[in-house]
Order: C-alpha cells, then sequence, then structure tokens
C-alpha cells in the first residue's frame, strides 16, 4: 500500500496594500482571506503596508478593509508567485459638498467645501463650510 499525502502544498500569501491615488503604504488595514468552507485566515498591515499569511496554495476570497477606503474584495489564486499588490480607492466624499484634498494620516491639511452651509468635525476639529 502506497501512501500518498492528498495535502495542497503550504505558501505564503504575502503582500502590499496601497492607496490608489498615491501609492503610500496603507498601515494597519485588516486582510481576511476565505476559502469556499469559510475558514479564514487574518492578518493587520504593518507600518509599511506589508502583510503575510501562511496557507495551503488555493483560490481565496480576499478581503481588506480600512477606515476612509472602499472596501476591497478579490478572488485570486494564491501561490508562493511574486508578492501581491492589492490597491485601496478612498471614499472620496465623507461630508456632501466636502472633499478633503489632502491627509498626512493624522491630520486633514486641506479642505475643499462646495455646500451652502455644512457644520461636522474631523480629527477633532469643528469644521463649517459656507
Amino acid at each position: 500500500m502506497i501512501d500518498v499525502d492528498l495535502q495542497r502544498p503550504s505558501v505564503v500569501f504575502k503582500g502590499t496594500v496601497i492607496d490608489s491615488t498615491n501609492g503610500g503604504a496603507i498601515p494597519f488595514a485588516k486582510v481576511n482571506v476565505r476559502d469556499r468552507c469559510y475558514i479564514y485566515w487574518v492578518d493587520t498591515t504593518d507600518i509599511k503596508g506589508y502583510f503575510e499569511i501562511s496557507m495551503q496554495a488555493g483560490v481565496y476570497d480576499i478581503e481588506v478593509a480600512y477606515n476612509g477606503f472602499e472596501h476591497y474584495w478579490q478572488r485570486v489564486k494564491v501561490t508562493n508567485a511574486e508578492p501581491y499588490t492589492i490597491k485601496l480607492q478612498p471614499k472620496h466624499h465623507l461630508f456632501p459638498g466636502v472633499k478633503i484634498v489632502e491627509t498626512d494620516w493624522d491630520n486633514v491639511l486641506e479642505i475643499e467645501a462646495n455646500a451652502p452651509t455644512q457644520k461636522m468635525e474631523i480629527n477633532g476639529v469643528k469644521i463649517s463650510t459656507r
């Protein structure tokens, strides 16, 4: 009798999560990997947007979430190939009539406001537009 291991090979699914508009790394994004049996692997990106998950080769649903960005979902074939790059799209209209033009992760640096009158708070700063 021959004993055959039918397990899929182990691989490391690795990559970087970046902002699609400027290519900047997105630190602390949640990366979820799910197979068809709803078994999950989870990682959080490091300060450089890098993640690494050990798993078996196969086809998986990849989901990435980060505040201020659109939810990302993609079905991918995971192998020991080159690192995977996930580009998140920013949410552009957090407040009606207000567009955040630039941010440095801690502070909003510039805001464009086109609404007639809008009151809001961003990072603890109260803003009123006219």
